[in-house]
């Protein structure tokens, strides 16, 4: 028993070590990350948005309904954001919480340069932001002129830039844009882990910045906050390796190099990203692993966190809800790790979400819930008109579409500003 018993508090002392380092390396390199630069894209080509011409190519919050994750809290923006947020339309600002593909975007099989059809769905429906994948991309030319084009009509359209983003995470399998395009290919994550250096981290997010910026990129969906061990097998090599304290000091100078080099980063998954469409973990384990990550890339000051369509009843106290769609999960995030910055939504078209809801219904849900910016790859429309019916019904509050709205303001007049 007593060997037992030490043994136990051996294993905590470990884990406050780590906890610890964790943290102080966090902090010491918080004045490392630069706020990030936007640069206007550069031309685009596809279709209409609803009916247009083709073209060529562990204290747990409440579980409320209410307009905010955390009860009573409401953020307060600068007199910028204000004066953008009373000028914009309900119509207008249920559309900047989306993010979308050209292709869902416009009705197009595929989009590779923008013309007019580009600029009717942009008027239509003027979005948040659009994800770009290797499909889009035919050589480093075009890909300027696609991306200028779409970021002249929505700069046009509502006086915003898109987030325009591409995940872009190193590697010959998950490098889209360097392999497409022929740009120097990047180290994975894994091969990065496995070699120890963290600051190797930095050089690669440092690279990758570079030619996305030069492209016209403004958003990168990685670094990945998880630990390949949790991962199946084609997916490990987004990951920094399996341990935790490596993995999170790797995350502070990945992100800490994209926002240097201009590119936001979305770090993901929050809470969980494995293996299971459930997080398997208790909550001790959880926290002393997957919330370590996520808190380095706080510290950090990614501009985005990405929520997993996993359940994790343990943390929500909602069964299989996924959490993207939970508010408990969302409030977490807000109250004890602090994060202020924009939540992303996973693909709210993913199976774990899609059996339960429709993508209307799942838009809803998540906005109440108290995310941001919704990931629709599909549906964009059907999630557009859900989500102005639901403000219009009194089920999702003004006020919430106010504050996610104002946060993603706030990083676009920041873009805008530093230009």
């Amino acid at each position: 028993m007593r060997s037992g018993r030490k043994a136990f508090q051996i294993l905590l002392v470990l884990e406050t070590v780590i906890l610890i380092a964790v943290l102080v390396y966090g902090i010491l390199q918080m004045g490392k990350a630069a706020r990030p630069v936007q640069e206007a894209g550069e031309h685009a080509g596809e279709q209409l948005f609803f009916d247009g011409e083709n073209e060529e190519n562990q204290d747990l919050p409440e579980n409320t309904n209410n307009s905010s994750a955390v009860e009573g809290e409401f953020t307060e923006f600068s007199p910028e954001v204000d004066e953008k947020l009373a000028a914009l339309t309900l119509e207008e600002k249920a559309a900047q919480m989306l993010l979308t593909t050209p292709e869902a975007l416009t009705h197009n099989e595929t989009v590779n340069i923008a013309r007019s059809g580009t600029r009717d769905a942009i008027n239509a429906c003027p979005v948040g932001g659009l994800v770009y994948g290797a499909r889009n991309f035919q050589g480093k030319e075009q890909t300027q002129a696609l991306l200028e084009g779409v970021q002249g009509y929505s700069l046009e359209r509502i006086g915003l830039p898109l987030f325009l983003a591409v995940e872009e995470i190193g590697g010959n399998d998950h490098s889209p844009l360097a392999v497409e395009n022929s740009y120097a290919l990047q180290a994975s994550p894994a091969v990065l882990g496995a070699g120890g250096k963290p600051e190797k981290a930095a050089e690669a997010g440092t690279a990758i910045a570079a030619y996305m910026k030069a492209e016209g990129f403004n958003l990168n969906l990685m670094p990945a906050a998880g630990l390949s061990k949790d991962l199946a097998e084609d997916q490990k090599s987004r990951c920094f390796g399996e341990d935790t304290a490596l993995a999170a000091m790797m995350l502070t100078e990945s992100v800490g190099a994209f926002r240097a080099g201009g590119i936001l980063t979305a770090v993901g998954h929050f809470p969980w990203k494995g293996n299971d469409k459930s997080c398997p973990k208790r909550i001790e384990e959880w926290q002393n692993s997957d919330v370590l990550m996520i808190q380095a890339a706080v510290n950090a000051g990614t501009d985005m966190i990405l929520l997993g369509n996993a359940a994790y009843g343990e943390l929500t106290g909602e069964g299989d809800i996924p959490c993207s769609l939970s508010a408990n999960a969302i409030g977490w995030l807000r109250k004890e790790l602090a994060y202020t910055g924009i939540i992303l939504t996973d693909d709210l078209t993913e199976e774990s979400v899609a059996l339960q809801y429709s993508v209307g219904e799942a838009a809803v849900a998540a906005a109440k819930a108290g995310a941001d910016l919704l990931y629709c790859p599909t549906g964009v429309e059907e999630a557009y008109q859900s989500l102005l019916q639901a403000v219009r019904d009194g089920e999702i509050p003004k006020k919430r579409i106010e504050e996610a709205v104002g946060r993603i303001l706030t990083k676009k007049l920041a873009m805008m500003s530093e230009e």
